[in-house]
């Protein structure tokens, strides 16, 4: 028998530590920290907790995702069902067949993303087939970059990961001959003096802000100095890129790291930074640390063909995952 409940704060904390394939954006805890009303209704099979599907209230509705995060939505909590096919196939549909109407009841307008890992899409293609002015779903093909450490890397063949006539050309060249020099939680700028780093980068490269992204980033910036101690909970964390002639700060990286797994969140660096080839120094270091632990790096995107030429660059895999909205029609 299949049912959906709304599940409470803990009992949606361990399912999402314990699921083996979800987005850090997903954690309890994280959503928490970053001050979002979060609502998990949870799919069960019998009282199997197979399914959790974690909404959030932002921009006065539910159904939005968190802003500058990745694969925010329903994930797979329970690993066994992806064993067999036919489980695959059939847990899903039925499972989804009834937690979508009890989903698309909170929203007019839901949006969300499928980690890479999500078994099967049929139960979103197939949703009022046959009602035709029914809410479908539109889905939009995605893809990421991914860089797996199953076992840790020495440096020399970690940096024969980078593709030689680009990045690895590059940190052997910064690394000769430049002062800038990465450091782990340096916090030597104020929050607005990141802010500024962040936005005179995106002006600079043609990318552009918003109200809502800086609101979040500013967040995201703070929780690297205090954020829940949950030693499950994802945490952010920043890398401080130092002009050590000047003793100046020249750039960042925050990250998100979880246990198994980081995202580059949101990189910056200043012009001259930039000249000297500072955003190498900044993603390798990140590398150095995720090899170091074993974790997967996500690139957090790279569907432009100038950010997938850069991501790729950097060793990356080709990852595809989906972006879901449902459409009333």
């Amino acid at each position: 028998m299949f049912t959906v409940n709304q599940l409470d704060y803990k009992l949606a904390k361990d399912a999402w530590n314990a699921a083996d394939h979800r987005s850090l954006f997903c954690s309890p805890s994280l959503l928490s920290d970053l001050g979002y009303h979060a609502k998990f209704f949870g799919g069960y099979k019998n009282d199997s907790l197979l399914i959790v599907w974690p909404l959030i209230y932002c921009c006065d509705s539910w159904g939005n995702t968190p802003a500058l995060s990745y694969f925010f939505g329903p994930y797979w909590v329970d690993s066994d069902s992806f064993k067999a096919p036919y489980k695959i196939y059939r847990n899903n549909l039925e499972l989804l067949n009834v937690m979508l109407p009890v989903v698309t009841k909170c929203s007019d307008h839901l949006s969300f993303s499928l980690i890479p890992e999500f078994p099967d899409l049929r139960p979103f293609q197939w949703w009022n087939y046959h009602t035709p002015d029914g809410p479908k779903f539109k889905i939009k093909l995605r893809y990421t970059a991914r860089l797996r450490f199953p076992s840790p890397l020495s440096e020399e063949n970690l940096i024969a990961l980078l593709r030689a006539d680009d990045k690895r050309k590059k940190l052997k060249k910064a690394r000769k001959s430049s002062p800038l020099v990465p450091h782990w939680n340096h916090g030597d700028l104020g929050v607005d003096e990141y802010l500024d780093l962040y936005n005179k980068t995106l002006n600079r490269t043609g990318g552009s802000s918003s109200s809502l992204g800086n609101y979040t980033l500013e967040k995201m910036i703070r929780l690297t100095k205090t954020q829940d101690q949950d030693e499950n909970s994802p945490k952010f964390h920043m890398i401080d890129l130092i002009d050590a002639d000047k003793a100046t700060t020249e750039g960042f990286q925050l990250l998100l790291v979880g246990k198994n797994a980081m995202y580059l969140i949101a990189q910056s660096v200043s012009r001259n930074a930039a000249l000297c080839n500072g955003n190498v120094i900044l993603t390798f270091e990140a590398l150095k640390h995720a090899n170091k632990n074993g974790l997967t790096v996500d690139f957090n995107g790279a569907n432009s063909p100038n950010r997938a030429d850069d991501k790729h660059a950097f060793g990356g895999d080709i990852t595809s995952y989906y972006d879901m909205e449902l459409i009333n029609r």
